[in-house]
């Protein structure tokens, strides 16, 4: 259930790709890092973002984050026809106390590391390029379960995938940059 939660938010507050929100990047190259376990990327990203300083800036978009996906769900269960209190009881068997802290956590944790992803591809001018998205381009056809890439374009927000893939790049980038100790091994 806390999956599903963070998986809503990551859909739905995907746009962070402000670097303005990050006030001191942290240290991202010649880290070592034990991953106990992790991805290697995974890992790296968060002694990164551990290293990072975020501003005001950041605080007032987290509020603002919080506060649009509370009405996301306060949404759902108007339209369920069911009091928040039991809406959130019956799906995620949590108090409202509870639940806004699982979101605000789970929006802090995804906001901080995009915010450092796109520092980082903005301070080493990593973009993920045109010919890289036509590389890409049936792998994601098939992903989306598309035939049509006119079709899959006009319905899919292609920047958003772009800049997903981007940060999966970025990502890659500082695990070639730093030491990385104890990984899972990749799937």
């Amino acid at each position: 259930m806390i999956i599903v939660l963070g998986v809503v938010l990551a859909v739905l507050y995907r746009d962070y790709s402000n670097s303005h929100l990050v006030t001191r990047l942290g240290k991202y190259q010649g880290l070592t890092v034990d991953a106990k376990g992790k991805e290697a990327e995974d890992a790296v990203a968060e002694a990164v973002v551990s290293k990072t300083r975020f501003g005001r800036k950041f605080d007032e978009e987290l509020k603002k984050s919080v506060e649009d996906a509370m009405k996301v769900f306060t949404a759902e269960a108007e339209y369920l026809k069911q009091d928040f209190a039991t809406y959130l009881r019956e799906k995620y068997d949590m108090t409202e106390a509870e639940f806004r802290e699982k979101v605000e956590s789970a929006t802090r944790d995804e906001m901080k590391l995009s915010a450092v992803l796109h520092a980082v591809a903005e301070k080493e001018k990593i973009t993920f390029s045109d010919e890289e998205l036509e590389k890409v381009m049936p792998y994601l056809l098939e992903a989306y379960g598309y035939t049509d890439e006119t079709q899959f374009a006009r319905e899919v927000n292609l920047e958003e995938i772009r800049d997903e893939l981007l940060l999966e790049k970025v990502a890659a980038y500082l695990v070639t940059q730093n030491t990385v100790v104890n990984a899972k091994a990749a799937e």
